[in-house]
């Protein structure tokens, strides 16, 4: 149905949803609530505008409401442009508030007819079955506050909690790992501007909860699955798993993480050339790289660690480390995002490249964008170590 057809002298309420499969849980408890209030409860005619098949009319509309999220309710009057209300938060306040008769006053009434609807059943049944694989999944987390410490994000904890995101698995319906990757996107984007936290906090939770996910699937099949840093505070069992995670071991290398973590924070550069050259320089490496790939670090912080491990002559730790950061091929890493350009951290990758590994130089460059002014200097390094097909490689790359 087009949108000129879903026009009516009254306003009508329009109603943006989504009935893909796999959607978020939280997503589709809050639509059937809109729904069974608007049409059931109220007695008000309902356009329900599926996102999920109609992108055009989802587009305009996100574009109107200025979010990207479901569901999503306005007011459509024959003439005029749709007026956008809000989501669930937004009309079960009103309800709460007894504010919703006066705002939906003159609503075009029921008329028995569907319009732009969906296959109840199904949608139903693919809900059902979204509850089903999380509860496969037999996901067991700490309190809330827990599992963000966990991941030294306590001050995470009062802004999810103003959301109305008050423990681990609410955060896990709102953005579920399960949900299409677009919605999801969506779907972050929209908790970030509610919350107003800062995007890269956003993408070291984002990653937490999605390795937590992808960790309890591993265990299902029976991988092995490494504890990391964001799963510290998380345990995951399956129906043939009884095995414990806490030996001593585990404790030792949980305090090493802390350590390297709150030497970041304080942006320590004597620690990091301490912890690099001591007789453990491997096992703080080791917990570097794994706070990488499962944190998001502060890059002034993350660069001290960078000159630490300069100082204490490791070359082709340095590459390794800078390669999870720099290269989209490398393993999930959080502070891609915001250090994957980084201009000095690719200057260092190449030149120590050209000095450790120049068989692989080629490969890197080809990932890799060298800021314009630095090609010059770059290219008359490679020729100075007879790598002359890299350096013609990067001068043709750079014009």
């Amino acid at each position: 149905m087009s949108v000129a057809e879903t026009k009516a002298k009254k306003p009508v309420v329009v109603l943006l949803y989504s009935s893909y499969g796999s959607g978020n849980v939280l997503m589709r408890k809050h639509t059937t609530y809109l729904r069974d209030l608007f049409v059931h409860m109220k007695k008000l005619k309902l356009i329900e505008v599926d996102g999920a098949s109609d992108r055009e009319e989802r587009n305009r509309l996100w574009n109107l409401s200025k979010e990207k999220t479901y569901p999503l309710v306005f007011l459509r009057r024959e003439g005029e442009e749709d007026i956008f209300i809000g989501g669930h938060p937004t009309i079960h306040g009103m309800v709460e508030k007894e504010t919703f008769d006066a705002k939906f006053r003159g609503c075009a009434p029921d008329d028995g007819k569907k319009s732009v609807l969906v296959d109840t059943k199904g949608e139903e049944e693919s809900f059902e079955e979204l509850q089903e694989s999380f509860e496969e999944l037999e996901l067991h987390v700490d309190p809330l506050p827990e599992f963000l410490e966990s991941l030294g994000l306590n001050a995470l904890l009062q802004p999810l909690e103003r959301s109305g995101i008050g423990s681990v698995e609410d955060l896990l319906y709102e953005t579920s790992a399960l949900e299409a990757e677009e919605q999801a996107d969506a779907a972050w984007e929209n908790l970030r501007a509610k919350t107003h936290i800062e995007p890269g906090h956003i993408a070291r939770l984002r990653h937490a909860l999605e390795e937590m996910i992808e960790n309890s699937e591993k265990k299902q099949r029976g991988e092995r699955v490494e504890e990391s840093s964001s799963s510290a505070a998380v345990t995951t069992t399956t129906k043939n798993n009884n095995s414990s995670s806490s030996s001593s071991s585990s404790k030792i290398d949980r305090e090493r993480l802390t350590n390297v973590r709150s030497a970041v924070v304080r942006q320590d550069e004597e620690f990091f050339k301490r912890a690099y050259s001591g007789e453990d320089a491997k096992e703080n490496f080791e917990a570097t790289l794994t706070l990488l790939k499962t944190e998001f670090l502060e890059p002034v912080g993350l660069s001290k660690a960078v000159k630490g491990l300069m100082t204490s002559d490791k070359p082709l730790w340095i590459i390794q480390l800078l390669k999870l950061i720099l290269l989209p091929s490398e393993e999930k890493c959080p502070n891609r995002e915001t250090q994957g350009s980084h201009r000095n951290l690719i200057n260092i990758l190449i030149v120590f490249a050209v000095k450790e590994e120049p068989e692989k130089l080629m490969s890197y460059l080809e990932k890799l964008d060298v800021f314009p002014d630095d090609v010059p200097k770059m290219v008359k390094l490679m020729r100075n170590n007879d790598l002359e097909e890299e350096a013609k490689y990067l001068e043709s790359k750079s014009r």
